[in-house]
């Protein structure tokens, strides 16, 4: 047990070392960020789903089709607002549109799908109603 000292390339006080040293060597030649990737496989080893969670996510899976692109679209208001600046909708919607102009010069015209994430029920109901044309996944 006492080979499983810590250490790091961090020395941030307030960011303790987290690599065990048995290991370290190993992790160093994988990654320029070894704290970071250390800290990615432990929380993921702490987050893996359980058989309830994987059967949801599973039905989720389903009933999303994937055959084509899936753009990810993140709306921050309420627990952004005073940090950053305000963008519309459509600012978003423009960015969108953008980048499915841009994989059609290289595929063939697919079907328009969003994944919008959002704190804000009244970003979902906008998108829907503005934006019929295309199939809105949400949160």
């Amino acid at each position: 047990i006492s080979d499983w000292s810590l250490m790091s390339r961090n020395n941030q006080p307030y960011n303790p070392p987290s690599l065990p040293t048995v290991l370290a060597d190993r992790i160093f030649s994988l990654t320029s960020e070894p704290d970071a990737w250390w800290l990615g496989q432990f929380v993921g080893y702490l987050m893996r789903p359980n058989e309830t969670v994987k059967q949801l996510l599973s039905e989720a899976e389903k009933r999303i089709d994937f055959s084509t692109p899936v753009v990810g679209v993140h709306v921050r208001r309420t627990d952004k607002i005073r940090e950053a600046e305000y963008h519309s909708l459509e600012k978003y919607m423009v960015q969108v549109e953008l980048w499915f102009r841009k994989y059609e010069m290289s595929h063939s015209p697919v079907r328009r799908k969003i994944y919008l994430a959002s704190c804000e029920p009244e970003v979902l109901r906008e998108c829907h109603e503005k934006y019929p044309q295309y199939t809105i996944y949400d949160n």
